[in-house]
Order: structure tokens, then sequence, then C-alpha cells
């Protein structure tokens, strides 16, 4: 008597048993690549925001308190939105302004516009930026794809010529903007261009 189904019938179910364990495996694979998936892409989409959340500067320009005094003591620049960026909050944003050893952090100030005025009165300038609308600037309080803004403050100190400075613009997502300048030797108008 031989008994070939016995062992055939054996062997079925031993098989059966792995196509269950291999499906089940598979399923824990997929549900665990589909979650790291998930993760990976919102990882990716807030850095690329972070990456993208940038201002460019434009014109930087510095002006005299007073006509021909051979200082600077008020700094100006022309901002706009790097390309590809999302719109920047601008009650969240800093501007830091570094010379030599010394460094300003200035808040928004969205009261009031860029004016020598605005920038003596120290309830308005003071420790902040102050701005005037150029291009656009539909939403206030935001820099938006296509606005154009100049940004004023009023320096810590005044700055003569060859004077080394940096120029900071923070945005809210952390990423700042920077450009480091040098003053021209000889400084006799009231409008000091420093970049480009």
């Amino acid at each position: 008597m031989v008994k070939k189904a016995e062992a055939g019938i054996g062997s079925l179910i031993l098989f059966i048993a792995l196509v269950l364990v291999a499906a089940a495996a598979a399923a824990v694979f997929l549900t665990t690549s589909s979650s790291l998936q998930g993760r990976a892409i919102s990882a990716a989409s807030g850095a690329q925001k972070q990456v993208t959340s940038r201002v460019q500067i434009v014109e930087v320009w510095g002006e005299n308190a007073t006509q021909n005094n051979g200082y600077i003591g008020d700094l100006y620049f022309k901002v706009k939105l790097a390309p590809g960026s999302d719109a920047i909050v601008l009650n969240n944003s800093v501007v830091g302004i570094s010379i030599d050893a010394a460094r300003q952090t200035y808040k928004f100030n969205q009261s009031s516009g860029c004016s020598s005025a605005n920038l003596t009165n120290s309830s308005l300038g003071g420790n902040k930026f102050l701005i005037t609308p150029r291009i656009n600037y539909a939403r206030a309080g935001y820099l938006q794809d296509g606005d154009l803004i100049d940004v004023c403050v009023r320096l810590p100190q005044n700055i003569t010529g060859d004077s080394r400075l940096t120029v900071q613009f923070i945005t809210p997502s952390g990423i700042p903007t920077s450009l480091a300048l040098t003053t021209p030797s000889v400084m006799s108008d009231n409008k000091i261009p420093l970049y480009p």
C-alpha cells in the first residue's frame, strides 16, 4: 500500500501556510512603505516651503540725516519675493543690521511709511523697520508675488566711508537673506548707492 496522498496533503498545507505568511508580510510592507511615503512628502513640502520663503534684496542705499555731512544715518532697501516663494507675513519678519561688532534687529511697524520724520520719531522708527509700497502691495502686512517695497531703518550708529555692514532680512520661516556691503570712501550726496 502506497500512501502518496498523505505526503501531498501535508506539503499542500505547508505551501498554503507559507503563502499566508508571505501575504501578511507583504501587507505589513505595503502599509509601512505608504506611511513612510506620506511622511517623506510632508517633510519635503515643508523643506521646500522653508527654502523658497525668501526675499530678494534688489537695491540698497543710505541717506544722510542732513545734506553733505559724510555719513549715513538711515538705510533703505528695495525688497521683493524670491522666485517661487510663498507670501511672507511682514509682522513676523525681522531685519538685522550689523556694523562692525554692533548688531541691531528691527521688527515691522505697519502704521507708517518710510520717511526721515518717521525714522526720527522713536515711537515709529526706533527698533522698527518701516515700509513704503512701490509696486502692487495689495495685501497690507504681506509681501506677495509681484510686490516691491522699500524697507527703511534708522541705523544704530552713523556710518562713515569704508565701513562694512551686513543687511539681513529674516522671514518667519527663519531663512535669512544676507548682503554684505562696504560704504564708499567719500560720501558727499544725500543718497548714497550701496548695492548693486
